[in-house]
């Protein structure tokens, strides 16, 4: 048992994510435990995934698995009770949000913070410098989201710009006469234009016949 603790904390901490699936198949690995003592500090699965920078594997603890991401301390007086709910932290007070925040994972956050309803109010010693600069990233982030979306609205509006003249200029049966349903009318245009085509050449050879014809009389009479 002691072993596969060891593989399956190693393998969150990885973010191998089948591997660890395929350890907790075994069924001697508890998820809601903390690990071992590792290098001064208490560990719980969620915390090692997010450690890891695998989303997959902490959307696996949380949603499939349920892992907790708070816990509930009661305090009971004369009086009353009292319970607290507190995000899970390591032996060091370390939260989720808070590796999450020194790994500069947006996907984690965002996960933690908007799926899952955490917030930065239970947060302790958050240094105000990695505050600033997830601030950045995020707003950096949205920039490039704003940017791309706009870009793909003004290709779209060329696009549909570009298929409109198209249109607008060949006709449908022009760019596929045998395909199009005015097949027949296009084929009857034809056999039009090939009728006068023919007319004008018979015309054509009948003036010279007649020319020659009266050119042969004229050289008779002079005769």
């Amino acid at each position: 048992c002691d072993w596969l603790c060891s593989a399956f904390r190693m393998s969150l901490l990885e973010g191998d994510h089948d591997h660890s699936i395929a350890i907790h198949v075994t069924g001697n690995v508890n998820l809601t435990n903390p690990f071992a003592n590792v290098k001064g500090e208490l560990f719980y699965p969620v915390h090692c995934a997010v450690l890891g920078g695998s989303l997959s594997l902490l959307k696996w603890l949380i949603d499939t698995q349920c892992c907790p991401l708070r816990s509930i301390r009661i305090s009971c007086t004369a009086v009353q009770s009292r319970e607290t709910v507190t995000p899970i932290l390591t032996s060091f007070g370390r939260s989720l949000l808070g590796i999450a925040m020194e790994k500069e994972s947006m996907d984690l956050l965002r996960y933690l913070v908007v799926e899952k309803g955490m917030n930065f109010t239970n947060e302790k010693d958050l240094k105000v410098g990695t505050l600033a600069k997830m601030l950045e990233k995020t707003l950096r982030a949205l920039h490039l989201s704003d940017v791309s979306a706009s870009e793909n609205h003004n290709n779209s509006d060329i696009n549909s710009v570009t298929r409109s003249s198209f249109n607008g200029s060949l006709p449908a049966n022009h760019l596929n006469p045998v395909t199009t349903e005015g097949k027949s009318d296009f084929l009857s245009d034809a056999n039009i234009r090939a009728d006068e085509a023919l007319a004008l050449e018979l015309s054509e050879q009948q003036k010279r016949e007649l020319y020659s014809e009266e050119s042969l009389e004229d050289e008779v009479h002079r005769f």
